[in-house]
């Protein structure tokens, strides 16, 4: 049971820091594995020690929960910070009216107006 408990807590540090880095990737299956692991615990043959550890565990995953909540707010905010700015460039796109103009004279004057999309354009001679 020892060699299950020190397993138990490697993988709890690793986890621990997977969320501070926000390596969600690579959390999942650490915590897929911690739970197989978890499966397989008779929990009526279980001493005094181990279940007050895997209630620590609980306790522990509680704060996890938390600060991954945390980060997924921060993340939705900055999703809808990252919109707003999309939404502003765009907009600045369509308001966008480029001009090169030539200065040699005897050379006719081109305007190029961008459209909506970036990537066509149409060419006036004035």
């Amino acid at each position: 049971m020892k060699k299950v408990i020190e397993r138990l807590e490697k993988l709890n540090e690793v986890i621990d820091e997977y969320i501070e880095s926000g390596d969600f990737e690579k959390l999942l299956p650490l915590l897929q594995t911690r739970g197989e692991i978890l499966k397989k615990l008779d929990i009526k043959a279980l001493d005094e020690e181990t279940r007050l550890f895997l209630q620590k565990i609980v306790e522990e995953d509680k704060e996890r929960i938390a600060r991954i909540e945390a980060m997924a707010q921060r993340f939705s905010e900055k999703a809808v910070n990252l919109t707003e700015g999309k939404k502003a460039m765009l907009k600045g796109y369509l308001n966008l009216s480029a001009s090169a103009v030539s200065l040699t004279p005897g050379i006719s004057t081109r305007i190029f107006i961008f459209s909506a999309a970036p990537t066509r354009r149409t060419c006036a001679s004035v």
